[in-house]
């Protein structure tokens, strides 16, 4: 007899958390903020980035990827890379300054070439 009591007492509490709302505060709207016009990234250190590898360490590269921008505050160039290593070297990779990403905008669309400075 009362287990029966503790079960309809679960029961009348889990009823009453789970009606007790009267509205939904999501309206389903979505808001959109208007961009800011000045925001830009100046860089960021490659140890806060996701890549498919792990920074070996001890390298005279700056492990910094850096942004260029264009007048209307568009990404033009994105300087800094990850370099493979060989499988067999044990290391993963190392951020390398030669590598670099130009951005191209054309038609609303952004094309991306990987390239390397040829030093």
């Amino acid at each position: 007899m009362i287990k029966n009591k503790f079960f309809f007492f679960g029961i009348l509490i889990s009823l009453i958390a789970n009606f007790s709302c009267s509205h939904d505060d999501d309206s389903g709207e979505q808001v959109i903020e208007p961009p800011v016009d000045n925001f830009y990234i100046e860089g960021y250190h490659g140890f806060y980035a996701q890549y498919n590898g792990y920074l070996f360490p001890g390298m005279e590269y700056s492990n910094m990827v850096t942004f260029d921008y264009d007048e209307s505050n568009r990404i033009t160039k994105r300087n800094g890379d990850m370099f493979h290593m060989s499988p067999n070297s044990g290391g993963g990779g190392y951020l390398h300054d030669s590598l670099y990403t130009d951005l191209v905008y054309i038609n609303n669309k952004v094309h991306l070439e990987k390239k390397e400075l040829h030093l």
